[in-house]
């Protein structure tokens, strides 16, 4: 390996620290309780190394609930075999929340407080609504694969989104167990209505 090679590990390597420790960080005093001096001295760097990294306190919450979300979602999305049924489609979305831990449930149990307005943080929040908003169309796409009834397909899909939000945010927020079979019962019933 050569001398660029190992300061590009280690560049690399004390941000993936930063991040951890600012997750933790932001996870135990909020956005406005932490402040950038913590977050060095978790992560045994000083100020001018995290500034060196991140601007601000704001660029780096909005790292870690806009950005690492994401990466996150993106990542729990390819385990969704999307050529399923709409209703198996759904099941697969909620199981990968179930299976989130360490540091991507943090930062999902960060981004989703962001998202519900327990945390104020502007920018970083309007960018999750906007991310929502996209999210639509694509769920209006499986959907429309499963409720033939047009009539009732937005209704059915925003009762679907709305009942998703509320279990997800059960199971991040509040490491609610849940029962699968149940679930599924109950997704497989809103199609049945639309049927």
């Amino acid at each position: 390996m050569d001398r660029a090679e190992e300061t590009d590990r280690a560049v690399a390597s004390t941000k993936e620290r930063l991040l951890r420790n600012a997750v933790s960080t932001f996870s135990e005093k909020g956005f406005h309780g932490t402040s950038m001096r913590e977050i060095a001295k978790a992560s045994g760097c000083g100020l001018p190394t995290l500034y060196y990294h991140y601007s601000s306190k704001a660029e780096l919450f909005e790292e870690i609930v806009v950005n690492q979300f994401l990466k996150i979602t993106e990542k729990m999305n390819r385990q969704v075999d999307f050529t399923e049924k709409p209703e198996e489609i759904y099941l697969q979305v909620i199981r990968t929340r179930i299976r989130l831990e360490g540091f991507d449930k943090e930062v999902y149990k960060m981004a989703l407080k962001v998202w519900l307005g327990f945390e104020d943080s502007g920018k970083a929040r309007e960018q999750i609504l906007d991310w929502e908003r996209k999210r639509a169309d694509s769920n209006r796409r499986i959907i429309e694969r499963g409720i033939a009834n047009e009539a009732l397909r937005e209704d059915i899909m925003e009762i679907l989104i709305n009942y998703i939000e509320n279990l997800v945010s059960r199971i991040i927020l509040l490491d609610e167990k849940v029962d699968e079979e149940r679930i599924k019962r109950q997704i497989s019933l809103l199609f049945e209505i639309g049927g």
